[in-house]
């Protein structure tokens, strides 16, 4: 058991590009008969430091090329976003704070 905690996450959040996209099941499937989904591409999380691991090949599903699709892991994404998120209520509090002793 290697537990890290997790440090940053304001600064992989700003590197990330939510993006909606039609998904599509097999590659060469017309785009029209996908459904329409929300989330980040693969290969641009794979390029943030920090969350390369969350990107994995599937050895089963081939893209175009005959390379191995790409997977994403969510659950590693939704752990840095509450990093992030814990990091911001951090810099409100102290905010809040210096506005109070300002007696603002």
């Amino acid at each position: 058991f290697n537990e890290k905690e997790l440090t940053d996450g304001i600064a992989i959040m700003q590197q990330l590009r939510p993006v909606s996209y039609t998904k599509v099941f097999n590659l060469g499937d017309d785009p029209s008969t996908g459904l329409p989904e929300t989330g980040f591409i693969a290969q641009e999380v794979r390029s943030v430091r920090g969350l390369e691991s969350l990107v994995t090949e599937d050895p089963q599903t081939h893209d175009q090329e005959g390379g191995a699709t790409l997977m994403l892991s969510y659950n590693g994404i939704l752990a840095h976003s509450v990093q992030a998120m814990q990091e911001l209520i951090q810099k409100v509090e102290a905010l809040e704070a210096r506005l109070a002793a300002a007696g603002l």
